[in-house]
């Protein structure tokens, strides 16, 4: 049988497809967390003026910091680091 994710001899296999789609799902639910913890209270270290801004405006950087949430973890400990030095 083509397609099946168990060998005849009832050992279970991850097919590519599978693996790929354990990975994209593990790596938005990360970026969920960190998203929701930055735009929380993270995006205040990174730009200024957004931290002026209501919650609900804020939430709709989410979408945006979920999907590149590696390059945002990066600027907002760069930002930690220069601030915590001078």
């Amino acid at each position: 049988m083509m397609g099946s994710c168990v060998l005849y001899c009832g050992i279970d296999i991850m097919t590519p497809a599978s693996i790929f789609l354990i990975l994209l799902g593990m790596y938005f639910a990360v970026g969920t967390v960190i998203g929701l913890v930055f735009v929380i209270i993270g995006i205040r270290k990174i730009d200024p003026v957004a931290a002026g801004a209501p919650l609900r405006v804020r939430f709709i950087f989410l979408p945006g910091t979920i999907s590149i949430w590696p390059i945002v973890l990066y600027l907002w400990r760069t930002k930690l680091k220069a601030g915590s030095s001078s």
